[in-house]
C-alpha cells in the first residue's frame, strides 16, 4: 500500500476519500466560502440580518443543488460495472445468501492498490473495488465472496437521507460563520494593508492562526462521535460460517488462516473497535461539555443580577465548571456501557469469556 494511501484512510476512512462523509464535508466548504461571500455583501449578515429567511432558503436551496450534482459528478466518474464473468457468478451467489438492497451495484476502480469500499447515498448505491482486489478475490473466491457480501450488507437502506440532511446543516454552519467572521475578517484585512503595511497583517494574522484549527479539531470530535458499531460482521459470519475480517486477510494473502491465526485476526479487530469506542466516546463528551457550557452561559447572562464585579467572574466561570462536570459523568456513563457492549462483542466474535494470550 502506498503512502498516499495510507494518508487517505487515517483521513477519511477509506482510499477512494471522494466518496466519503470527509470528500463530501470539503465539497460543502468549497461552497459555503464564496455563498458566505455573496451573502455578506449582498444581504449583510447573512441568516442573522433582516433578510434572514432569503438568506436560509437560499442557503438550503444551493445546498441541496450542491448535495447532489456533486453525487452525479461522483456517479459519472466511479459507475464501472464489472465484465468479468467469474466475477459476476460471485456477486450472483450474494445475491442469493443475503439480503442486499436491490439497487446495490459492484463497481471496478483503477488502481495499484488492493482495496475494496462501500458507499450509498440517495443517487447511488455502490461496493467500489480495485482491479488487483478483484483478482485476488477471484484467486480465493470463497473468501471473496464472505468479503463481498460484507460490503453489500453493511450498506444501510435508509441513512442516506441523515448524510442528505448532515450536508445542510454544515453548510449552514460554515455559511454563516464564514459570513460573520472570515468575510469581515478578510475585508478588514484588505482595508488595512495601505495603513498598517502587509507585514504588520501578516503578523496579526499569525497571532489569529490557533483560532484557525478549532474547526478542524471539532471537524475530529464529530467525526469520533458519530461512528458506530457494525453488526453486520456477525451477521455475514453467521451465514458463511467465517467472520468477514479472516476473509479479508485470507484473500490479501492468498492463503487460508489456521486456527491461531482467525483468533489473531479477530482480537485484533476487537483491539480497534475498543479505539473506535474510546475515540466516540471522548467526541462526545466534548461536544456536550461544549454545547453545555454554552446554554448554561447563555442562560446566565440573561438572568438579571445586581452588578458586582466578583459575583460577575463567578457566574462566567460556573457555566463552564458545571459543564466540564457533567462532561466527565458522560464520558464514564459511556465507558461503562461500552465495557458491558465490548463484553458482549468478545463472547460473541471468540465463544469465549478470556483472553486469547495469556502471559
Amino acid at each position: 500500500m502506498s503512502q498516499r494511501s495510507n494518508r487517505l484512510v487515517r483521513l477519511f476512512g477509506t482510499r477512494v476519500a471522494l466518496i466519503s462523509r470527509g470528500g463530501l464535508a470539503i465539497a460543502t466548504l468549497l461552497v459555503a466560502l464564496p455563498l458566505s461571500g455573496f451573502l455578506f455583501l449582498y444581504f449583510g449578515f447573512s441568516i442573522l440580518s433582516t433578510n434572514w429567511l432569503i438568506s436560509l432558503l437560499l442557503m438550503l436551496l444551493v445546498g441541496t443543488i450542491t448535495h447532489f450534482v456533486f453525487l452525479l459528478i461522483l456517479n459519472f466518474r466511479f459507475k464501472n460495472p464489472s465484465t468479468n464473468p467469474a466475477f459476476l457468478e460471485l456477486i450472483g451467489r450474494v445475491h442469493q445468501k443475503i439480503l442486499i438492497p436491490s439497487n446495490a451495484q459492484v463497481w471496478i476502480r483503477h488502481s495499484s492498490d488492493a482495496f475494496i469500499t462501500s458507499t450509498f447515498n440517495p443517487v447511488f448505491v455502490a461496493v467500489i473495488l480495485s482491479e488487483p482486489m478483484l483478482e485476488l478475490m477471484l484467486d480465493r473466491p470463497e473468501a471473496g465472496e464472505v468479503l463481498l457480501a460484507f460490503h453489500l450488507a453493511r450498506i444501510p437502506r435508509n441513512r442516506w437521507f441523515g448524510d442528505y440532511m448532515g450536508s445542510l446543516v454544515l453548510l449552514l454552519i460554515l455559511t454563516n460563520l464564514s459570513a460573520l467572521f472570515l468575510v469581515p475578517l478578510l475585508i478588514s484585512t484588505i482595508s488595512m494593508i495601505e495603513y498598517y503595511g502587509p507585514l504588520m497583517i501578516i503578523s496579526l494574522l499569525s497571532s489569529l492562526m490557533p483560532y484557525f484549527f478549532i474547526p478542524f479539531f471539532l471537524a475530529f470530535m464529530i467525526k469520533g462521535a458519530f461512528w458506530r458499531h457494525e453488526s453486520v460482521f456477525l451477521r455475514v459470519a453467521e451465514v458463511y460460517g467465517m467472520h468477514p475480517q479472516v476473509a479479508k486477510v485470507e484473500v490479501e494473502r492468498g492463503s487460508p488462516l489456521d486456527e491461531e491465526e482467525m483468533q489473531s485476526v479477530i482480537w485484533g479487530l476487537r483491539e480497534w473497535e475498543k479505539k473506535r469506542r474510546g475515540a466516540r466516546r471522548l467526541g462526545i463528551s466534548m461536544i456536550a461539555t461544549i454545547l453545555i457550557g454554552l446554554t448554561l452561559l447563555f442562560v446566565t447572562v440573561s438572568v438579571s443580577i445586581p452588578y458586582s464585579p466578583y459575583l460577575f467572574y463567578v457566574l462566567i466561570y460556573i457555566p463552564f465548571i458545571a459543564a466540564f462536570v457533567i462532561g466527565v459523568i458522560i464520558y464514564f456513563v459511556i465507558k461503562r456501557w461500552d465495557n458491558n457492549a465490548m463484553g458482549d462483542v468478545f463472547v460473541e466474535t471468540t465463544d469465549s469469556h478470556e483472553p486469547i494470550w495469556m502471559d
